[in-house]
Parts: structure tokens; C-alpha cells; sequence
């Protein structure tokens, strides 16, 4: 974790909602004032948030002025240089130097400021560089005052000691009017209007901030592995130092999946055919329990939310299961059945009996919270993929897949008009309207796939040894690249595949005859390996992302 956990902090308005923004290093995340917690579960880089920023300021904001008046423009500070962002629409303007923007400012000011925060009093604002502060009046560009922050801020010196040396950040709560101040990893509550110090200092944590600390981790990845004596053991690689840290001491089927939930907080892990566990990933505590026979689980089976889990299990039948997450507390359980097969004649469907799902292999939820697809097998018929719709708790349609073989994994188009399914001897991809086939063994069969979560790139682990990782158009299938995985620059053979909150790098599991076990860390724009980082291991199963 970085020294200072909040560079920049800045309000404004968005379509009607007031919002805020968090800078960290060279990245930024949305928090909610109303909602009171992060609303991104991943903080994207400054240049793809707002691509219009100038490369200096795309690399980190030292400081962010959000004035009402001028909701939602926005000045930001980066070292002597400022400039006016909309951070609704990522317009960028008024380029220029603190000097020019805020003439008098003190000499120390002009070369860089650490915060920045509107006054109670309209018109006015304070600047923060060091232990001083200056109170600045924008309509006759000058300072009112300056003094140092103990005496400007009254109850500062009393209550947090460490912050009179300065601060990281400054904030203004648009629903209270309160004022927020950051150093390090603390920070203190501020009354604006009588410039008073209301709390002693406190942890940025879970309680008082929640989402912030794991919104900016770079996240972990529990790697499945097999151990000599064939038992399933889970490695936890930390992506901060990118080092193997531990391992989680659950225990775990060793032909299923951990799954993360995308807060990371809790991990839902399979420990036999007879139950599934839920675990509380901070200190690794069993906090519920599922009393039947998980058949799946991925990391990507949740709603878009986050507040729900979606597995399946076997109890006499197969059933899609959702929960609520961190718990096992039943929303909804729907057979996996239906009479209705995408394409077909009413008569068709009506002289039909009912067809079951077998052998659940994949969950793609649709983003708009109520459609959920499941692929596996129609009990004596071949591959399918299920629509299951959660409102009426019931599949709506079967969609048949050419080819005898389950599918490996499934993948769902931003818009949900399009699956892509893979098994091991081809990749098609279909029509959630139709069932119609739009695509077809252009690409080969493959391990598992995984869309980027803007819908542009299609990222494939073929069936096939020392094939790497294929780089497609979700719209053609047409391989784009090849992202050698290997050692010495090979191929590679890759075991898992897990995309990084974002999609902006990838991890995947490589095996070479020379190196053994590696987890490859791919930069997914540049489409290249960018990290190895070894695993000591027999046999490694499954990799999978968690952002915290």
C-alpha cells in the first residue's frame, strides 16, 4: 500500500447524483456520498478514465479544487502546473501555471500543492502546501490569509498531531457540508464552517471508508494447486510485490474452483461433493456453510452488483442457486429444465419433454441483473446453453450447441446479445435472441475465454500445447494475436486464465517442461507478458483474481 492513500479527492455533480473522486498514484475511482462507499470495485488509469488528460497529469494528481460554483469543472494540480477537467464528460481545458491560474499565492505554492478545498464561504478557497494554508479569495485572485494549518484549523494539533506537518488531500461531503482531511492511512472529520477539527485521527478502513483500500489494491491471485501427494492446496500470490506470500488453509475439492467475490472479501470454496464453504477472506473464518453437491462455481458468477452469488448444485437435479454473498442465504433455486429450444416451432416445443441440464460447466450473468446463462449438457442430448431468468425463476430456453462436446466456458457480450462458448474441439459463439450460429470454428477449441469487460477483446487459452494466449475480435472471432506465455519467450502452455478488476492485465497459469509452474502477468492493451512469476507446485489447476 502506497504511503499516502489519498492524493486528490475531489466533489461534484453527476447526472443529479453528488459524487466524488479519489485519486491514488495514477489512478481514480467514483465514491458515493449518498450511497457512503466506493462505486467502482476496481479504480481505472487516469489516461483511460479521462483520455484528454496531458501525459504529466495522466501519471498522478497532487491535488484536486472542485468549487460549486463551478460544478462540475474542476482545477487539478500537478506539480507548478495546472488545469480546468470536466470529469463528467473528460473534457480537458485552461492549461497553464499555478502562478498564472492563482497570482500571490507564497513562492513554496507556486511549485506544487499538496490540497486543495472550497471554503464554507462563497468565492473563496484554501490551499495546503506543507504545515501552511492559505485561504484565497478566486474573485479578486488573492490570498486573505496565511497561516499555518495548526492555527488555521482549530483542534488539529490536539487531534491529530502528525497531520500540522501537512496533508495528502481535502474534501468536501456536498450532502453535509462537512470536510474531510487525508495523510497516510488516517484521516479527520472538519466542521468548514467554524474550521474546527470535530475527530481525533482514524484509519482509512472497511468501516469508515468502505471500498476505498480494496477499490486501489492491485489485487492477489489464489493459484489451485496439486501437491506431490495429490491434494489441492491454495497459494496466495500478493500482485503488490508479486511474490507468493502464503496459502489459504481451507480445504478444497481438487477438481473444483475457489471464487472470489469482487469485493474480495469473501471466498466461496468447494470442499467436496457433500458441501460448499463460505469464508471470510481477511482471517480465513468459516462463515456459512451449503449442505449439498456444488457442481460449479467461477470466479465470474455474480451479479453485476456484487450482492448476489450465483452456483449450481445437485440435489436429485441440477439447480442454479443465488444467494446473497457472504452468506448462504437462499434468494432463489431454479431446476435447470425446460421444454422450450431456441429456434424451434411452438409445436415443436409443446410436444416436448421436459430436457434437463447435466453437468454444469459455466455461469455468465447478463449485466442487466435478471437473465443468468448456464452451459453443460441436455440429458440425452448434446451441448446446450440454458437462459435462466431469475424474476420468473424459470429457464425461459434451451439454446442447442453444434458438436458433441461440453462446453469449457461460456462468455457473455456487454449487451448480452451474444454468448461465446468454447469446448475442447471448437469456439462458436451464438444469438441470445435466436439461438442462431454467428460464429464457428474459426477460432479452435479452447481451455476457457474471458471478455474484457468493455466487450472488445477476446482472450483465449487453447485446447492445443504451446499455443499461448489468443488475442480475438469478439465481433469475428478472427485471431488478432498471439501473447507468447513460455519461458525464454515460447509459447507457453497456459492451465487458467483471470482478468484483473478492470481487464487491464491478465493471469494466467503457464506450465513449461524447463521452468515448472509460472503465473504469467499480462498486459492485455500492450498484448504482452510483462511479469513471471514462479510457482512451486506439481500441478497447478486453476488461477483466479481477487481485488483485495
Amino acid at each position: 500500500m502506497p504511503a499516502e492513500l489519498v492524493d486528490a479527492f475531489f466533489s461534484v455533480t453527476d447526472s443529479g447524483a453528488k459524487v466524488g473522486f479519489v485519486v491514488q498514484g495514477g489512478q481514480a475511482a467514483r465514491f458515493g456520498w449518498a450511497e457512503g462507499r466506493m462505486l467502482d470495485h476496481y479504480a481505472p488509469l487516469l489516461g483511460k478514465r479521462w483520455p484528454a488528460l496531458p501525459a504529466a497529469f495522466a501519471g498522478g494528481f497532487d491535488a484536486a479544487l472542485a468549487v460549486p460554483a463551478d460544478d462540475p469543472w474542476t482545477m487539478v494540480f500537478r506539480g507548478g502546473q495546472c488545469l480546468r477537467l470536466h470529469p463528467v464528460d473528460g473534457s480537458v481545458g485552461q492549461v497553464g501555471s499555478i502562478d498564472g491560474q492563482y497570482p500571490g499565492l507564497p513562492a513554496a505554492f507556486r511549485t506544487g500543492i499538496d490540497a486543495a478545498l472550497p471554503s464554507a464561504t462563497s468565492g473563496e478557497a484554501y490551499f495546503f502546501k506543507g504545515g501552511q494554508c492559505v485561504r484565497y479569495d478566486l474573485r479578486s485572485e488573492m490570498p486573505v490569509e496565511t497561516k499555518s494549518l495548526a492555527d488555521t484549523w482549530q483542534g488539529l494539533s490536539a487531534k491529530a498531531p502528525t497531520f500540522v506537518n501537512g496533508i495528502s488531500a481535502a474534501v468536501l461531503n456536498p450532502v453535509t457540508g462537512k470536510a474531510f482531511f487525508f495523510k497516510g492511512s488516517e484521516f479527520v472529520r472538519v466542521a468548514l464552517s467554524t474550521r474546527t477539527v470535530e475527530t481525533a485521527a482514524a484509519p482509512v478502513d472497511e468501516g469508515s471508508w468502505p471500498g476505498l483500500r480494496r477499490t486501489f489494491s492491485p489485487g492477489r491471485v489464489y493459484v489451485v494447486q496439486i501437491t506431490e501427494e495429490f491434494r489441492a492446496m491454495v497459494a496466495v500470490v500478493d500482485l503488490a510485490t508479486r511474490t507468493v506470500t502464503g496459502r489459504l488453509d481451507v480445504p478444497l475439492d481438487t477438481n473444483l474452483t475457489i471464487s472470489p467475490t469482487p469485493d474480495g472479501r469473501f471466498l466461496y470454496v468447494p470442499i467436496s461433493n457433500d458441501n460448499c464453504i463460505c469464508v471470510d477472506a481477511a482471517n480465513e473464518r468459516v462463515v456459512a456453510t451449503f449442505p449439498g453437491w456444488v457442481t460449479s462455481g467461477p470466479p465470474n458468477a455474480y451479479s453485476p452488483d456484487g450482492a448476489y452469488h450465483h452456483f449450481t448444485s445437485y440435489v436429485q437435479n441440477c439447480y442454479l442457486e443465488t444467494v446473497q454473498v457472504g452468506t448462504f442465504n437462499e434468494v432463489s433455486r431454479i431446476e435447470l429444465k425446460a421444454t422450450v429450444f431456441a429456434g424451434a416451432t411452438t409445436t415443436e416445443n409443446s410436444n416436448r419433454a421436459p430436457v434437463i441440464l447435466v453437468g454444469p460447466t459455466a455461469i455468465a450473468p447478463h449485466r442487466d441483473g435478471r437473465l443468468v446463462y448456464v452451459s453443460g449438457r441436455g440429458e440425452g442430448h448434446g451441448p446446450m446453453v440454458a437462459e435462466v431468468d431469475l424474476e420468473q425463476k424459470l429457464v425461459r430456453q434451451l439454446f442447442p450447441l453444434p458438436g458433441g462436446r461440453t462446453p469449457n466456458d461460456l462468455a457473455l457480450s456487454p449487451d448480452g446479445l451474444v454468448a461465446h462458448v468454447t469446448s475442447d474441439d471448437r469456439t462458436l459463439a451464438f444469438s441470445t435472441r435466436t439461438g442462431e450460429i454467428l460464429r464457428e470454428n474459426v477460432l479452435p477449441g479452447c481451455k476457457e475465454l474471458v471478455l474484457t469487460p468493455d466487450g472488445s477483446t477476446l482472450l483465449c487459452l487453447p485446447k492445443a500445447n504451446g499455443e499461448g494466449v489468443l488475442v480475438a475480435d469478439p465481433a469475428t472471432h478472427q485471431l488478432q494475436d498471439r501473447i507468447p506465455i513460455g519461458a525464454n519467450g515460447g509459447r507457453g502452455t497456459g492451465a487458467s486464465l483471470s482478468l484483473s478488476h478492470g481487464g487491464a492485465l491478465a493471469y494466467v497459469a503457464e506450465v513449461s517442461e524447463e521452468a515448472g509452474y509460472s503465473l504469467a502477468v499480462i498486459d492485455v492493451e500492450a498484448r504482452q507478458k510483462i511479469a513471471s512469476i514462479p510457482l512451486a507446485a506439481k500441478y497447478v489447476r486453476w488461477a483466479v483474481f481477487a481485488p483485495f
